[in-house]
This record gives structure tokens, C-alpha cells and sequence, in this order.
């Protein structure tokens, strides 16, 4: 029976940001080291041992391996910055899952890898690196929109409710991502995409900031293959 423990999981979950970065599938990496699709799967899940060859190879294209194997560190290497990097900002992925569906507990807020963003493409938006968080997605309340396994891109200065926009935000021990709408008398709509099986509910208002907190608005999501 394979098991995994912590360390190769999130070291599995650096891993698997690197692929994302580079713009490949398992089988497309797998293949730059000479594996098979099974064995990335087996390093991103935290069942296998990344082998020196792997490691090596990352190295050479400006990986920080400190990162890759401890969490320590940024994304790429140190020192003399490369001019493609310059153009490219790091935001942090957290331990933390966001229920799309009747909530998820909060297990955990550590830090377990980072993703590259252009620097251009945050500018654009009008978006500051420093405010903002990636977390993934479970349940499937936001399907079409999002799906379990996705990753949603968070803007945590963004607390301010906007009708209609998507948002992170947790009653008591639970994290949900729902869209939310301003109602008369000082209400709030919370509702998911899949509003047939996840039907709506209001709270009030007045509980902003003791019974619901809004963590930050969803500005972008990847899908996950």
C-alpha cells in the first residue's frame, strides 16, 4: 500500500506549480525527464521520491531547489535575476481548501508553494501581488464555473461586497466561495452557481464581521487537469 506524508505531499504540490508554470500536462513533463505520466503523478501526489535527475534538471532552468524540496525560499533562484523573471511576480498557495458546496473546515494556513503570474497581466487588473492568495476549490456548488480540484486566485483587500461578484468568506469554522447580493432590509444573498442542488440563504448585514466574514473576492481561477 503507498503512503504519503506531509513533507512529500507539499513538496508533490511545489512540484506540480512548476509544471503549471512551464505550461504542461504530466505526459508533456514526464517526458522532458524521460518517465511516464504515472510517475509525475506519483511525485505531485507525495507517493514517490523526486529522483536527482528531476531535481537536476529544474535547476538548470532556474528552479530554486531550496524552494522545490523544503518550501523555503522564493520560486526561482536568487542572485542575478533573469530577464524573463523580471517580468513575473510570485503569489503565494495556501493550505487552505474553499467549499464549493455546503463548506469545507478550515484545516491549515501554511504556505505550500507559490505560482507566476505576469507582472503585466496583475498591473492590468489593477491588482497588487502583495493582497493577493491562491486556495483550491472543493465540492461542486460553482460547477461550469468551477470545478473540485481548481485553484481560485483571491484579492484578500477586496471585502467590500460588490452584487453578483464571487467571494471567499467563512461562517464560524467553514470556507465557502459563493457569489453574494445585496437584498432590501439590509440583507445579503449568498447563492452558488448550481443553485438547484445548493439553494440560496441570507444573512444579515449586521453580521458582517461576527458571524460571516468575507475573506476576499474571487478575481480569477484556473481549472486543473
Amino acid at each position: 500500500m503507498v503512503t504519503t506524508n506531509n513533507k512529500h505531499a507539499r513538496m508533490g504540490s511545489r512540484l506540480r506549480y512548476v509544471r503549471t508554470h512551464l505550461g504542461e500536462t504530466q505526459t508533456t513533463f514526464a517526458a522532458r525527464f524521460g518517465l511516464k505520466r504515472h510517475d509525475i503523478a506519483n511525485y505531485e501526489r507525495g507517493r514517490a521520491d523526486l529522483p536527482s535527475s528531476v531535481v537536476g534538471a529544474l535547476d538548470k532552468l532556474g528552479f530554486n531547489i531550496t524552494w522545490l524540496l523544503t518550501g523555503e525560499g522564493r520560486m526561482f533562484r536568487t542572485g542575478p535575476s533573469r530577464p524573463e523573471d523580471q517580468d513575473l511576480v510570485l503569489v503565494n498557495r495556501y493550505d487552505v481548501r474553499v467549499g464549493a458546496g455546503h463548506g469545507t473546515f478550515v484545516v491549515g494556513e501554511d504556505i505550500v508553494g507559490s505560482v507566476a503570474f505576469r507582472r503585466d497581466w496583475i498591473n492590468k487588473r489593477g491588482l497588487n501581488s502583495k493582497n493577493l492568495a491562491l486556495v483550491d476549490v472543493i465540492g461542486d456548488s460553482m460547477e461550469k464555473v468551477l470545478r473540485e480540484g481548481d485553484f481560485v486566485l483571491i484579492d484578500l483587500s477586496q471585502t467590500e461586497i460588490v452584487s453578483g461578484k464571487a467571494y471567499v468568506i467563512r461562517i464560524g469554522d467553514e470556507l465557502l466561495v459563493k457569489y453574494i447580493q445585496h437584498l432590501p432590509g439590509g440583507l445579503i444573498q449568498v447563492f452558488s452557481e448550481n443553485s438547484t442542488i445548493y439553494p440560496p440563504f441570507t444573512v444579515n448585514s449586521k453580521d458582517l464581521g461576527t458571524e460571516i466574514f468575507i475573506i476576499g473576492r474571487v478575481v480569477a481561477s484556473a481549472h486543473m487537469w
